[in-house]
This record gives C-alpha cells, sequence and structure tokens, in this order.
C-alpha cells in the first residue's frame, strides 16, 4: 500500500480510547432542546417589553427591558463557559492520554479495538482530493469531492471505483448542522443506489438513519457521531489534530458508512 507523506493521523492507544469511551460521557453538548428554551424565554421578555411600550405602563416596559437583558446576559455567560468548560475537560483528558505509554507490548491487558478498523482523514478537505489512511499512514482510498458537496467518489487504492455519495436534498430550511445535507445516496460503482442517509427531526443531538438496502439490508443511526446498530454501539468518528478519525467495529464497517464518513466537514 502507497504512503503519506507528512502524515498527522497516529493516535496513541489512550488518545484512542479517550476519544471513543470517555469524551462522549463527560462533554456536554449544547442541545436543540436547550436553545429552544432559551429562544422561547428570550421571546417572552420582548414581549414583554413590547407590551409595556404599547401600553405606555411603565412597570411593563421597565421589567421586560430588565429581564430581556438579564436573558441575554445569562444566556452569553451559559453558553461561554458550557464551551470552555467542554474544551477544558477535552484537553486535560488529552495530554493525560499523550503522555501515557501504550500498552500494545502488554499481554495482560486486553486490546478493546482488537476487532475493529482505524481510518483517518483530513479535516476541511471538501472541495479537493484526499486520501483516507490507517494508523500506519497507508493509503487506503482515494476520494475526489465537489466544491460545493453535493458530491463524493470514493475509489480504492488500486484506482477501483468503490461507491458515489450525492446529496439528495440540501440543508434544511432551519437547521443547526452547519450546512450538512439532510439526505443523502450511496451508489455503488455500477451507479446502483445501496444505502440512504437521511436527517431525522430532534431537539436533542443531531441524529441520522442510514438504511443500507445492499449487500445485506440493515439499518444504523448515528448519533452524536456515535454509530448504533439498534441499541449497540459499534463504532464512533471524532476530530483530533486536524484529523476525522472512523472508528468502527470491521463486521459492520460497509461502503455505506463509509460515504457517510467522507462528507463530513
Amino acid at each position: 500500500m502507497p504512503k503519506l507523506e507528512d502524515y498527522t493521523g497516529k493516535i496513541t492507544d489512550y488518545e484512542r480510547a479517550i476519544c471513543y469511551y470517555t469524551l462522549p460521557k463527560v462533554i456536554t453538548p449544547i442541545t436543540y432542546g436547550l436553545i429552544i428554551a432559551y429562544g422561547i424565554c428570550l421571546m417572552e421578555a420582548v414581549a414583554a417589553f413590547l407590551f409595556g411600550l404599547y401600553t405606555q405602563s411603565p412597570t411593563w416596559t421597565g421589567m421586560g427591558g430588565a429581564a430581556l437583558v438579564a436573558i441575554i446576559v445569562f444566556g452569553i455567560i451559559t453558553f461561554i463557559a458550557r464551551a470552555i468548560l467542554n474544551e477544558v475537560r477535552t484537553r486535560k483528558l488529552l495530554n493525560v492520554a499523550r503522555n501515557t505509554p501504550d500498552s500494545s507490548d502488554d499481554d495482560d491487558l486486553p486490546d478493546p479495538f482488537a476487532n475493529h478498523t482505524l481510518l483517518a482523514r483530513p479535516l476541511n478537505a471538501q472541495g479537493t482530493l484526499f486520501a483516507i489512511t490507517q494508523g500506519d499512514a497507508s493509503i487506503q482510498y482515494f476520494v475526489d469531492s465537489s466544491p460545493d458537496d453535493t458530491w463524493w467518489k470514493v475509489r480504492s487504492a488500486e484506482d477501483e471505483d468503490l461507491c458515489l455519495v450525492r446529496s439528495l436534498h440540501g440543508p434544511k430550511s432551519f437547521s443547526f448542522a452547519s450546512g450538512h445535507p439532510s439526505q443523502l445516496g450511496v451508489y455503488d460503482a455500477q451507479n446502483e443506489q445501496i444505502a440512504s442517509i437521511t436527517r431525522c427531526y430532534s431537539l436533542g443531538v443531531a441524529w441520522y438513519e442510514l438504511a443500507i438496502s445492499q449487500p445485506e439490508a440493515r439499518t444504523y443511526t448515528i448519533r452524536n457521531f456515535g454509530l448504533f446498530h439498534g441499541e449497540q454501539l459499534i463504532g464512533r468518528m471524532y476530530r483530533l489534530r486536524d484529523n476525522w478519525f472512523l472508528d468502527i467495529r470491521e463486521d459492520h464497517f460497509s461502503p455505506a458508512l463509509l460515504g457517510y464518513f467522507v462528507t463530513l466537514n
């Protein structure tokens, strides 16, 4: 296999364990439900202030204005504090993991990733030709993508067509998904659709449903970058040192799941 020069996707065993098992449990995301609740409180304060202006009531105007300022300040402090806390927790855990020697030579410790595949790809690579690599920097796939996030072509390291991912529907008109397409189709080398990926409505963390039709019908959900078959966690996607990682059980790896991975930005 060809290898990538200036490879930055090498991570330690402990960094991998922290990203896979620990960070999803200690990082508190800002959910859609929280944002909507904050928005409702904000609109109520605005409504009270406007009602006071309309009725020329100093009491309503004063209370509404004070509530509006208080809610804005509270929101700024809360969201910034949560972001800072998450960043501090992440950096602290990853620094500990980075400075911990690998346990690869210790036969007494079981390997929780013995049956996993770990792939890496660069962040913010849309509109370019980029490589997907394994831990030893060996190139497994090449991805050619459009600048406008409408298609992604995946080829093997031997330059054989593997799959094509197309955007079937753009982002929702109201969405917190950073412009990610709300529906994707995955096609094989013969241009037959083998899977569909659909963004589902949720007030919690963002989640997608991935329905595979070929070669074996299976359905997965992707919740907060965790991959689930039913309620069983079978993999995760996470970011570290300017790379996206796909860490997935080998028996569940498929072109369809790879197709979703290449669309992340």
